[in-house]
């Protein structure tokens, strides 16, 4: 066994959705690249994330606990349990590289990183700054792109940062969290990539204009098509930035002793259900992401789950990296570790309104996953039920035809959000109104 200290590295994609990926069967080949690592990984194929949009995602992927805990996401609560927090009091070393501004210093996320790189000037905290890259970003991704900028840090230069910081050896465990942008809206691929397909510089920036600055309502059949294959070819842009980067890692002695996992925190639609992006539903295509783990001997030293096909969520990545560090489990995680643990359901919550990240009850949507069934309630649409046996592109709403089913997923969810409010109540002091619930 390997005594050296252990990297667990974390790669998070944004807006990264599970079937688009051809590693998990998708009919156009844009992981090529991640192909050729699969003989040393192990790929989780039925992983839900518990949330739809950055800030709800992370909140509780970092802290196993529900999104609209710790009374919601709107930034980063100081009450809430944060794992890179846990692993830098238990000796580990914590690095953070990402350039979402949602995940940066002004929401909270530097909090227990030794290193935390977020790419935004010192008057971060201006009015202008806030509300061109905090509350408008994809419009001021979209004003980039128009001037044949990058609309976020590309890949490329995010692996710049991460080599340099894992050039010298580390003495002691290290956590170290990798976050990229390149197949969140507006999509703009790598000039590599682009140059390989039918489309024009140009062309990517008015379709990106035309669908997702406009109304997406005027969009036609020959956009959407377009746009699909636009997002596709961001994901063959991160596939060859991923492998750049585990190439430099796996050839170093000194990195051998790695763990990477590669996920996502959140879906995106593609005109699925009639909007693209990632606006407050909880349909698969935002809430199913990939889990892979990539490693030599550290794989096999930590021990994972002998079935890879089983339910599983975001909630027990935390859980799962203590166990790997064998640091104890804080007692207000509510996820386990992925090693010897399955969900039998999982729920989810998202309460921001169309286009924003801020929560508001209003918008509540609250579900339920298992493996046969999909159960909704949205404060502002109703509930709705989906057979994922024989509708698995969630199409068809059969709540009102199977009542008992229905009543009984009503129940659960009505439980949930009621252990919601407890929680809230115990740790904050606040209480939601009734109509919020």
């Amino acid at each position: 066994m390997d005594r050296s200290p252990l990297n667990v590295i974390l790669i998070t994609i944004d807006a990264l959705r599970f079937d688009r990926l051809s590693i998990n069967g998708y009919k156009n080949r844009t992981t090529p690249h991640l192909e050729s690592w699969m003989s040393r990984s192990i790929n989780f194929t039925n992983v839900f994330s518990n949330a739809t949009n950055t800030p709800s995602s992370f909140g509780s992927m970092f802290s196993s606990s529900y999104p609209l805990m710790y009374n919601g996401y709107d930034s980063l609560s100081q009450r809430r349990p944060f794992l890179p927090e846990i692993l830098h009091n238990n000796g580990v070393q914590t690095i953070g590289i990402n350039s979402n501004p949602f995940l940066s210093k002004y929401y909270g996320y530097d909090r227990g990183f030794d290193t935390f790189i977020d790419f935004f000037s010192p008057d971060s905290k201006s009015k202008a700054f806030r509300a061109l890259k905090y509350k408008w970003g994809t419009y001021y991704r979209l004003f980039l792109t128009r001037y044949f900028q990058y609309p976020y840090v590309p890949g490329n230069k995010i692996n710049e940062h991460v080599k340099r910081v894992l050039r010298k050896k580390n003495d002691k465990n290290r956590f170290l969290w990798i976050h990229y942008m390149d197949t969140h809206a507006p999509y703009y691929p790598m000039f590599e990539v682009i140059d390989g397909s039918d489309f024009t510089v140009q062309e990517i920036i008015d379709i990106n204009e035309r669908v997702i600055g406009n109304n997406k309502e005027t969009a036609t059949s020959d956009d959407k098509i377009r746009i699909s294959q636009l997002y596709d070819l961001s994901v063959q842009t991160i596939d060859n930035y991923i492998h750049k980067l585990l190439q430099y890692i796996f050839d170093r002695p000194h990195l051998k002793n790695s763990i990477v996992i590669i996920t996502s925190d959140h879906g995106e639609e593609l005109f699925d259900h009639g909007d693209v992006g990632h606006f407050p539903k909880l349909y698969d295509e935002l809430l199913h992401v990939p889990f892979i783990l990539i490693g030599d001997s550290a794989l096999e030293n930590i021990g994972v789950p002998s079935d890879t096909h089983a339910l599983n969520e975001l909630l027990n990545l935390s859980p799962t990296i203590l166990d790997w560090l064998n640091i104890k489990r804080p007692r207000d995680f509510i996820g386990c570790s992925m090693r010897d643990h399955r969900s039998p359901f999982i729920f989810a919550d998202i309460a921001s309104s169309p286009g924003s990240v801020k929560v508001n009850y209003a918008y509540r949507n609250s579900g339920i996953r298992t493996d046969s069934y999909k159960y909704i309630y949205s404060n502002a649409d109703g509930e709705m039920l989906f057979d994922l046996r024989s509708d698995s592109k969630e199409t068809h709403n059969i709540a009102p035809d199977h009542q008992e089913v229905t009543d009984a997923f009503r129940d659960i969810v009505g439980l949930h959000r009621t252990n919601i409010e407890k929680h809230n109540i115990r740790f904050t002091g606040s209480r939601l109104r009734n109509k919020d619930l």
